[in-house]
């Protein structure tokens, strides 16, 4: 990614976001490099935290969406999943 002053900031304010926990949502055109500013943000997260891909399609369910993230993960409890090489995550 080439880095503007646009890309930039939005790296910034988007990574910070992440980092504090707040739920983030990038928005934009096709082709404004969503996918790419969300991966960047992403690599740069700490050790202990880990990402799941998931490519949806106008035949993506809301059942399929669950399945696919909970096949990545493993069921402690009831309400606790976690991945087996990162920290927990809440449900």
């Amino acid at each position: 990614m080439v880095p503007t002053v646009d890309t930039v900031r939005v790296k910034f304010i988007a990574s910070s976001l992440v980092r504090v926990g707040v739920h983030t949502l990038l928005v934009g055109g096709v082709g404004v490099g969503k996918t790419m500013m969300a991966s960047s943000v992403l690599e740069g997260l700490p050790t202990g935290y880990g990402a799941i891909n998931i490519n949806f399609s106008a035949q993506t369910s809301s059942n399929s969406l669950q399945d696919t993230i909970e096949g990545k993960l493993e069921k402690r409890t009831k309400v606790l999943m976690a991945h087996a090489f990162l920290n927990a995550c809440r449900t």
